[in-house]
């Protein structure tokens, strides 16, 4: 879309909000249970650091273990790094397609689609509480880092500059004015084999909704 474009919707949205509203907001104690109860339903575990005992990376996902490293809920930064790892935890195997892992990397799984993948699924499983332009803030830091530090196919690209623009923002702001208790995607329990199947399915579904 063009600055014309943006700048037309953004306009659109700031029209359509009766007087003195602001964006949806949620205290970091929801933030927080949210978070907890998404590790839950899908039967993960976290491993909750102070961020100076962390070392090499702001947080991580171990696939295997479905466990996630991330750093102390005490941020809404914090609050979108760990819906992010729990994406990671979800999202489809990094093989074929526009996967690509850096080969450059020895130590970290760096991968454009992957990330991409992550940051679209942390959206949702925030949901219902609101996805504020503080923690999009934090995916397009991110995601820009990414794009500036690891290879990748073109489409993997494209799909990282469409979701980490401002305007993906204003479309999510604008999606929670017209249904302000958006019915967070939920699946079934967790179990490690079939299930993680069907898992990654949804996840790979709804990042092509969400991205094209």
């Amino acid at each position: 879309m063009s600055l014309t474009g943006f700048l037309e919707l953004q306009a659109r949205v700031e029209r359509s909000l009766p007087p003195r509203w602001s964006a949806p907001t949620a205290t970091l104690e929801q933030y927080r249970k949210r978070v907890h109860e998404r590790l839950a339903e899908f039967g993960f575990t976290a491993d909750f650091r102070h961020p100076n005992k962390i070392r090499g990376a702001a947080a991580w996902a171990e696939i295997k273990r479905g466990r996630i490293v991330a750093p102390c809920l005490d941020s809404e930064v914090e609050i979108a790094i760990a819906f992010h790892e729990i994406g990671h935890l979800l999202a489809e195997p990094c093989s074929g397609g526009d996967h690509y892992r850096d080969p450059a990397q020895k130590d970290w799984w760096c991968c454009l689609r992957c990330e991409i993948c992550a940051w679209s699924f942390a959206v949702p499983l925030c949901a219902p509480l609101p996805w504020s332009q503080t923690m999009h803030a934090r995916l397009t830091q991110s995601l820009r880092h990414y794009k500036s530090s690891t290879p990748g196919h073109q489409e993997a690209v494209r799909l990282l500059d469409r979701l980490a623009s401002p305007l993906r923002y204003y479309e999510f702001l604008s999606d929670a004015i017209v249904n302000p208790k958006p019915a967070a995607p939920t699946i079934e329990p967790y179990k490690p084999d079939a299930d993680m199947i069907r898992i990654r399915e949804f996840c790979t579904r709804y990042l092509q909704e969400h991205t094209s």
